[in-house]
C-alpha cells in the first residue's frame, strides 16, 4: 500500500521487483493489476531468481510481469552490473 502510494505521488525513481517463484500468486497478480493502472510509471526492473534456484530452467515469466518491466535481469547479477542496470534505466526514462 505505501509503495503504491509512494509511486502514485511520483516519488519513486526505479521500482526493482526480485521474482523468485513460477507460481503467481493472488497478492503478486493484485499488486501487478494496481501497477498496471498508474500513470506514469517509474522504471521497473525485474530480478529473476528463478534461475538461481531452480535446478531445471524455469517457464517464462507471466505476461503481466513481462509487459511492466523496463528490464528483466537473471540472477546471479553482480552488484555492478546491477547498478548499471539501474542506471541505464533511470537515464532512459528521463
Amino acid at each position: 500500500q505505501a509503495v503504491m502510494q509512494q509511486i502514485q505521488a511520483q516519488n519513486v525513481d526505479l521500482l526493482l521487483i526480485c521474482w523468485t517463484s513460477d507460481v503467481l500468486q493472488a497478492d503478486a497478480i493484485a499488486l501487478l493489476s494496481s501497477l498496471e493502472s498508474l500513470d506514469p510509471l517509474p522504471p521497473i526492473l525485474i530480478l529473476d531468481h528463478r534461475h538461481h534456484q531452480a535446478s531445471s530452467m524455469p517457464e517464462s515469466l507471466p505476461d503481466q510481469v513481462t509487459q511492466l518491466a523496463t528490464q528483466i535481469l537473471v540472477a546471479p547479477t553482480n552488484m555492478t552490473d546491477l547498478l548499471k542496470e539501474i542506471h541505464w534505466a533511470m537515464r532512459k526514462d528521463a
